[in-house]
């Protein structure tokens, strides 16, 4: 099979890549370096079947020629703006990226009859309604803030197109090689803080729960989202208090009872978010296998 992969220099894509590579599929990744790294890659680029290409999914004509020329089976579309701040900061550039960029990479796919086209969504398309836990698909989409109205307009993009297609929703995803991107990704940032001693505080008082997923677990929903059409939740389907990662984090470094700093005027809205993953499980056969604290253990220690 040729599969194109987009974002798949990133964090999320190169585990997809990694995945994919593996399986001696033939895979061109697609990235334009704007949030993703040669590094995350660079190990797969020995492999015959793995090629790359920079390039900006939002320019139509040289999608057209990669289109031409490698003519994939696959499009699983990873690529995209992916911090809450930047949304609230330059929305167009969010709008650009998530919604633009989708549209021109689903008329590629549309033009040259791709088998099919997965779309890497969020959590963030529900909002916070205060809907009963775990949040389901068949919740109202209402998302409150740009990033998840973006993520929502490449979805219905993709419902609107002619091809068979997957939409994953993603829950909060962990692991080996997330970098921070402005105030997302806790996880990777209490690693950082640890690390490398940047300045991290928890939002309020870090009651509030959510639902992490290892990028392992992820990267083998994708791969199994090729072979089955619908929409899915793609987490762990537990939830897990911020002040309970910060705890089992500081105990892997051997820092027991580490006193995290506080910004109570910051507080986050959201305070649980529990995703109901049974019909990843009835559709795609699929569930989350790695424990919270196996995950941080092997992020940590791949850092």
């Amino acid at each position: 099979m040729k599969i194109l992969v987009t974002g798949g220099a990133g964090f999320i894509g190169s585990h997809v890549v990694e995945s994919l590579q593996k399986a001696n599929d033939d895979i061109l990744v697609l990235d334009d370096f704007s949030t993703g790294h040669m590094r995350n890659i660079e190990h797969l680029l020995t492999y015959a079947n793995v090629h790359i290409v920079d390039h900006d999914i939002s320019t139509m004509p040289n999608l057209a020629t990669l289109f031409v020329q490698f003519k994939p089976d696959f499009v699983i579309h990873l690529a995209a703006q992916a911090a809450i701040t930047t949304a609230k900061n330059d929305p167009l550039r969010d709008l650009h990226v998530n919604g633009i960029g989708t549209l021109n990479l689903l008329t590629m796919a549309e033009r040259y009859q791709v088998s099919r086209f997965v779309y890497a969504s969020t959590s963030a398309v529900y909002g916070d309604k205060n809907y009963r836990m775990p949040v389901a698909e068949k919740n109202p989409l209402m998302p409150d803030n740009k990033y998840g109205i973006s993520k929502l307009t490449g979805e219905h993009y993709v419902r609107l197109s002619k091809l068979p297609a997957t939409i994953l929703r993603f829950g909060n995803v962990y692991g080996p090689r997330q970098v921070p991107i402005g105030e997302n990704q806790v996880i990777a940032r209490m690693i950082r803080h640890f690390e490398k001693g940047d300045e991290f505080y928890i939002f309020g008082d870090g009651k509030q729960k959510r639902d992490f997923v290892f990028v392992e677990d992820v990267a083998q929903a994708v791969k199994v989202a090729m072979g089955r059409g619908g929409i899915y939740n793609i987490a762990s389907g537990k939830s897990v208090s911020v002040n309970e990662i910060a705890k089992t984090v500081a105990r892997i470094y051997e820092a027991e009872g580490y006193q995290w700093e506080h910004k109570l005027e910051r507080q986050d809205t959201r305070m649980n978010v529990r995703m109901n993953v049974s019909e990843a499980w009835e559709g795609l056969t699929w569930k989350a296998h790695t424990s919270l604290e196996d995950g941080l253990k092997r992020t940590i220690n791949d850092n």
